[in-house]
């Protein structure tokens, strides 16, 4: 369990490690003039003919908990069907939780599938790592995202950080994609707006 302080907000993420790679199921808000609390869970997506359709944030965090040393979602299709808004809760990068693993032919964990933005955005994004391959997308590994934007927010992490994507590896590729978010790498290398 971490917490992280930020403005109003106390940013409390639990994660979990499994053989080596690390997940955050559960991450929570906590409004430090109000008590208020915001929770953001996982579930999965429907399935409709095919494709994820992705709509919450809670899909968000299902794909990211599931892309695994045995699951990069080679195949599979995921496919925005509206806006949305991660409210700055802390969140855990889609892919490359291999924490510290930058060889493009070892590091696991890599999201190999296709993520269809669809012209839709994902705003107000809050990814805090010491890690490498950090971004929303951590690695992708013959992959595909397109037609993606994420604005407002920042990604920190340690090597190869990047607003989008932090790491692509062997004939992965980012079409029509926009990141406004601000990157920041603890290391002060590898580091870019896209990727």
């Amino acid at each position: 369990v971490s917490v992280l302080l930020s403005d109003d907000y106390a940013y409390i993420t639990d994660c979990r490690s499994n053989n080596g790679a690390t997940t955050c199921p559960t991450q929570t808000a906590v409004s430090l003039s109000t008590g208020s609390t915001l929770t953001q869970g996982s579930s999965q997506p429907p399935l409709v003919n095919g494709v994820y359709e992705v709509s919450t944030p809670a899909h968000l965090r299902w794909i990211c908990a599931n892309c695994t040393s045995t699951s990069s979602f080679s195949g599979q299709t995921f496919k925005l069907v509206n806006d949305i808004d991660l409210q700055l809760v802390p969140f855990t990068p889609i892919g490359g939780n291999d924490s510290n693993n930058t060889d493009e032919n070892t590091a696991s964990y890599a999201f190999s599938g296709t993520f269809d933005g669809n012209g839709y955005t994902i705003k107000n994004i809050n990814i805090v790592s010491t890690s490498h391959n950090v971004g929303f997308f951590g690695l992708v590994r013959q992959g595909t995202v397109k037609n993606l934007k994420l604005s407002g927010g920042m990604v920190t992490g340690g090597w190869y950080v990047g607003g989008l994507v932090g790491a692509t590896y062997k004939a992965s590729v980012l079409e029509n994609c926009y990141s406004d978010l601000t990157v920041y790498s603890a290391s002060g290398t590898k580091i870019g707006g896209i990727t």
